[in-house]
């Protein structure tokens, strides 16, 4: 369900009359306000009480204060539960709300995954055993997993998350043929893994 931005109360005095009044001009227009509750008269009438009494008040003597609070009131409630009737009968149409005149409230954005990497390479070390795997960062990645596996096994074997571009793996036997793939990770989620390096550990 869209859900209807309801903050009415925390608006000033002229942001709310400026939404209600937006609204006022949207009534014809949409077949929402039929048989709403309440109903446009009483939603006209907070209107034009709380104008008056908007006006009323601007030279800020106490009593004509209190009258402009209690019209602000009465407006306030109006529109929220106008707005929650709007909800439940526009369901999912938010085109049909925004029509109203009310505000939606904004969806979350939700970012992007890191993209898949790729030219993962697989390279010799300066020492016996090991085997460097380089690849070319991605954009949006915040670290990266690399994971491998020795030839003829199916266990996958995983490095410490990297912060740069190369990961280092040790302990591998001279002569044993390795496999290794890397995926990227951030806030948003987690790219597929990359397409598979090979290299003979010398």
């Amino acid at each position: 369900m869209n859900r209807i931005l309801k903050s009415f109360a925390r608006q000033t005095d002229a942001k709310l009359l400026a939404i209600a009044e937006k609204i006022d001009t949207c009534i014809p227009h949409s077949p929402l306000f039929d048989n709403i509750h309440p109903t446009v008269d009483v939603f006209k009438t907070n209107i034009a009480t709380y104008k008056e009494k908007l006006a009323a008040a601007a030279d800020r003597g106490r009593l004509a204060v209190t009258a402009k609070n209690e019209a602000r009131k009465a407006l306030v409630h109006t529109l929220v539960l106008w707005a929650s009737c709007i909800e439940d009968h526009a369901d999912t149409n938010e085109s049909s709300i925004l029509a109203t005149g009310f505000e939606l409230i904004k969806k979350p954005t939700r970012g992007i995954p890191p993209s898949t990497l790729e030219n993962v390479r697989l390279l010799d070390s300066k020492l016996s055993g090991e085997a460097l795997v380089r690849y070319k960062g991605v954009a949006n990645a915040a670290v990266y997993e690399v994971r491998w596996r020795k030839e003829g096994e199916e266990l996958w074997q995983s490095t410490d998350l990297a912060f740069s571009t190369r990961a280092l793996l040790r302990g591998i036997e001279r002569g044993t043929v390795i496999w290794a793939q890397v995926r990227a990770i951030n806030i948003n989620g987690i790219s597929n893994w990359s397409g598979l390096a090979t290299i003979m550990v010398r």
